[in-house]
């Protein structure tokens, strides 16, 4: 890891950055206090948490007939989608992605579940033990996706 002085860092002192860039990371759009109505969440992703609750409602209406949509963006407007939504995460590997999958229940009404992966390019093993939530997200505070 390049510095000024070129002296080389150990191996803990790189991790203790990563864990200091994401904790950075994390916290880009939230409020101080946690007020998620008074974070740059909303500012920062709330047309993409539009466009996706669209999508989603369409489908569930029988107004549009995709089955998939795939949108592509950096960390920063991660967090900010997070942030939105109320969710909290840790860190933010390469590759890493949101899954919001549309279900119907026996009574006919629909449900989200979200997922995150934060580190996909560890291949199968990241997927095993995946967290899942149900949105809205008023059955729980935040996620912490360990």
């Amino acid at each position: 890891l390049p510095n000024e002085a070129g002296v080389p860092l150990l191996e803990r002192e790189v991790d203790m950055l990563r864990k200091i860039g994401n904790e950075v990371k994390r916290c880009w759009f939230g409020d101080a206090q946690g007020d998620i109505s008074r974070s740059y969440g909303t500012k920062g992703a709330g047309y993409l948490g539009h466009k996706i609750w669209r999508h989603m409602q369409e489908r569930a209406s029988e107004e549009c007939h995709l089955r998939f949509i795939e949108f592509s963006c950096h960390d920063t407007t991660m967090s900010a989608l997070a942030t939105h939504l109320g969710i909290q995460i840790n860190e933010i590997g390469f590759g890493a992605f949101f899954c919001f999958e549309l279900h119907e229940n026996e009574k006919g009404e629909h449900f989200v579940k979200f997922f995150y992966n934060k580190f996909p390019a560890k291949g199968a093993s990241s997927y095993e033990n995946l967290k899942c939530l149900e949105l809205p997200l008023g059955r729980a505070e935040r996620l912490l996706a360990d």
